[in-house]
């Protein structure tokens, strides 16, 4: 496995297990967090007919969008695998929907090189987590300042969890 992307993958393991304590903390009684957070990995069908797209995300920011810190990495189910991990420009939560961009800094997918980005649309529909909505693409407008969340036009995910926790 490529080195840096090694390091990214222990990096967000690592902060999946923080966000989870994070959580069952305020769960438990602890202060409420004032933070916004995505964390997931869902397993989508976004053509119907291509192949299955596997995305895995861990981010946070405080309440008002400042201070995010993230990634997340998506890959197509191809022979050779195409896939890609991006570092967060920005990230906005509203209610249950999330909208995020990243600089993409590792790639193998011939449409999606480094120093590109990409946006993501998440919709988290609670439980089971197989009604959460996913979609992905290019964009083209400024990295800096995400779009408003709006639901993602794409089917259900087939498999995986998403929780997108709206800071109060």
């Amino acid at each position: 496995m490529h080195r840096t992307l090694k390091h990214l993958m222990i990096g967000l393991a690592a902060a999946c297990l923080l966000a989870g304590t994070t959580q069952t903390a305020s769960a438990t009684g602890g202060n409420p967090s004032q933070h916004d957070s995505i964390v997931g990995s869902l397993v989508n069908h976004p053509n119907r007919d291509g192949p299955f797209a596997h995305f895995q995300i861990i981010a946070v920011s405080r309440a008002d969008g400042s201070n995010f810190a993230g990634y997340f990495r998506v890959g197509a189910e191809t022979s050779p695998v195409q896939q890609y991990v991006a570092e967060l420009t920005c990230m906005r939560v509203s209610g249950n929907l999330a909208t995020v961009v990243g600089k993409i800094v590792w790639s193998t997918h011939p449409e999606r090189p480094v120093g590109t980005y990409t946006r993501v649309r998440l919709e988290d529909l609670g439980r089971p987590s197989i009604q959460d909505k996913i979609q992905f693409g290019p964009y083209n407008g400024d990295p800096t300042v995400c779009p408003a969340p709006a639901a993602p036009d794409r089917d259900p995910i087939r498999a995986g969890f998403l929780n997108i926790i709206d800071a109060p």
